[in-house]
């Protein structure tokens, strides 16, 4: 399911939160968040601000990997508009 990489587990078994007070929905692999009682034993009022906790942190994610692919198509076009210039030039 994470192309060989393994979920790390607390000494519970729950999901291991990298870093609780920061960003508590991070886990061990990149992309993949956790929230709710996976984590530890939540009533539900935690579980609703665990949830809403990563939904933000998954949507700054995105944006995030967003911004990336604009990056590289950026470059991309670039590259193809040198690379354009330099055949016309050439004929």
């Amino acid at each position: 399911m994470f192309k060989g990489e393994i979920l790390e587990l607390d000494d519970f078994s729950f999901v291991k939160q990298i870093d609780e007070l920061v960003s508590p929905a991070l886990t061990s692999i990149e992309g993949v968040f956790v929230a709710g009682a996976a984590s530890g034993p939540k009533d539900i009022p935690d579980s609703i601000l665990s949830a809403g906790c990563a939904a933000s942190e998954v949507a700054g994610y995105l944006n995030r990997r967003e911004a990336l692919l604009d990056d590289k198509r950026t470059q991309f076009k670039v590259m193809q508009k040198s690379t354009m210039s330099k055949s016309v030039l050439q004929h």
